[in-house]
């Protein structure tokens, strides 16, 4: 039996080509050691400049009035955050922090108009690219969460979850309270299309999370 641990979308990082060029940057940036569970950035806190993720683990988190957190992004090596406060000129609207000892490199408003977009248009070429993608991806799981029934919506998370697994069964460590927050819909509306499929004899909910028995019955939910 195949088992996936599940989680957040991975944050856009550079290609091997696109690291290369930062790689050469990075002595002209400033190295910064952050703890396990650090706050970086904060809503209404503004950025300066950018942070290359050098090694670690982080996080992006929505966070509404009530208190209530989505997991929105995991950020790994190689990608970067802050370009969007930087270049709007506006505050942040999200918690950033890690979860893991990391380590960044920060490219301040100044180096990065000086000296990185004129003089390194692989580097400059590559935020874009990244912003550009995070902004695809986001305007997906807005179309997606817009249209499509809870059903078709989970099938697919499912499905994506899986897609390195070609046989059943295939546990996903998952639960209904992360799927509720990774999906944007409510914790109720999760457990009934679960249920359903469960009745189908798609998948069951075990203590270590959800394990699929029909793949190709997921892939027509999926589709349907």
């Amino acid at each position: 039996m195949r088992q996936i641990h599940s989680g957040s979308r991975l944050s856009p990082a550079f290609t091997r080509e696109e690291q290369a060029a930062w790689q050469r940057l990075l002595p002209l940036g400033e190295r910064k050691v952050w703890p396990p569970r650090a706050e970086i950035f904060s809503p209404s806190s503004q950025a300066n400049g950018i942070h290359y993720i050098v090694r670690g683990n982080l996080r992006t988190l929505a966070i509404s009035e009530s208190g209530m957190q989505r997991l929105l992004w995991r950020m790994e090596p190689h990608s970067v955050f802050g370009e969007i406060s930087l270049l709007t000129g506006k505050p942040c609207i999200h918690f950033i922090g890690t979860r893991t000892e990391s380590e960044t490199c920060y490219f301040s408003r100044a180096l990065l108009v000086e000296r990185i977009i004129p003089g390194e248009p692989v580097a400059a070429l590559s935020l874009m690219r990244v912003l550009a993608e995070k902004i695809q991806l986001q305007s997906a799981d807005i179309q997606a969460k817009t249209f499509l029934p809870a059903r078709k919506l989970l099938a697919r998370f499912l499905l994506d979850k899986a897609s390195c697994c070609h046989e059943a069964p295939c546990l996903i460590r998952i639960h209904h309270a992360e799927l509720a927050e990774l999906l944007g819909i409510h914790r109720v509306t999760v457990t009934k299309a679960l249920s359903g499929m469960r009745k189908e004899g798609l998948l069951d909910c075990v203590r270590e999370g959800i394990l699929i028995h029909r793949l190709d019955c997921l892939k027509q939910a999926a589709r349907g």
